[in-house]
């Protein structure tokens, strides 16, 4: 792979949620042209259509140099830190495959001398640790490693939505700090990386080793609230907008963006999802729709699979734990 370059735009997918990057790099060409694109694929599986519609650039965490770093890196959300230690670009930005463009949002970012930018709103209050030990990470228990850690009043963001200089937070620096989770393996949250990039992010910033500014470039519909949303994030279905009056990274973290989950808002995602197939189709829009039940169907059919294989797991231990054994046998 070509490395450096200044700037780019990376993303992330397994082949679980494959189908949403489509909808995310759709956004990024839409609202940002020709913007160079890495997609880090962890997995074997086709992305062949990405490459083809949007000439983007992958990284699969298979050929990741160190194999230490692709046994951290795959089958899980670290995948991301991939572009962070070999990335292709000097900065960049980062959103998850369940996140999409609303807008310029490279042009909003204008970053000289910060090593780390957060994409989250104003630091209104000091946190409280229950909050901070269900998303981020126990205090009590990373304090017990790092007791000059300042914990109160920091902007702790979803990590699904950064940016980033290659090699701010180096490989040692992330695994030094994995190595405290083996040896407290409750002391981050149910995330791989969230709470480590937060704390490491932070504890940088206090140590005076990483320089950290904020923009308020993330929008998350079920944290915002769907009313909310749609005020300020109109939608239509049929087009993306040329121009939006409120630029952001609109990230369906939580509820999914799927068409078939009744509580799950998902209008600006699914047409996004629709520009993918138009674009990559070059076909009309009952296409695209087409494509995406298609999509939906295979979802359900999956989702199914899976719950009928956890009864059938259940019912055969049960059946093992009641049968008789040797020695109670007549």
């Amino acid at each position: 792979m070509e490395l450096e370059k200044p700037f780019g735009v990376i993303t992330a997918c397994h082949r679980g949620d494959y189908f949403l990057v489509k909808a995310t790099c759709a956004s990024i060409r839409h609202f940002c042209g020709d913007v160079p694109v890495c997609v880090v694929v962890d997995g074997d599986f086709d992305v062949s259509e990405l490459v083809r519609t949007y000439n983007v650039r992958i990284l699969r965490t298979r050929e990741l140099p160190d194999r230490r770093m692709r046994e951290l890196c795959s089958g899980s959300a670290r995948s991301k830190m991939a572009a962070m230690w070999v990335g292709p670009f000097e900065r960049y930005l980062y959103l998850d495959a369940d996140a999409i463009f609303w807008g310029d949002v490279v042009s909003k970012v204008e970053w000289d001398e910060e090593d780390f930018l957060v994409f989250w709103p104003e630091l209104t209050g000091p946190a409280e640790r229950s909050w901070l030990t269900r998303f981020y990470f126990n205090v009590d228990q990373l304090l017990a490693f790092d007791p000059a850690f300042s914990w109160e009043w920091n902007t702790y963001f979803c990590t699904g939505a950064f940016a980033a200089r290659r090699g701010a937070i180096t490989w040692d620096t992330w695994m030094r700090v994995e190595n405290w989770w083996r040896n407290q393996p409750t002391m981050f949250s149910w995330t791989e990386d969230q709470g480590i990039l937060n704390y490491l992010v932070f504890s940088k910033q206090q140590h005076g080793t990483l320089h950290v500014g904020r923009r308020d470039l993330q929008w998350i519909p079920e944290h915002g609230g769907i009313k909310e949303t749609r005020l300020r994030f109109p939608s239509s279905l049929s087009t993306l907008p040329a121009t939006v009056p409120n630029v952001s990274i609109l990230h369906f973290c939580g509820q999914k963006p799927h068409v078939h989950r009744l509580g799950a808002y998902s209008r600006n995602f699914t047409a996004a999802r629709i520009h993918h197939y138009r674009r990559s189709l070059n076909k009309s829009g009952w296409f695209a729709i087409a494509a995406i039940l298609r999509e939906e169907c295979l979802l359900i059919q999956e989702r199914a699979r899976r719950k009928i294989s956890k009864l059938i797991g259940r019912f055969e231990e049960g059946v093992n734990a009641n049968a008789p054994t040797a020695s109670n046998r007549i």
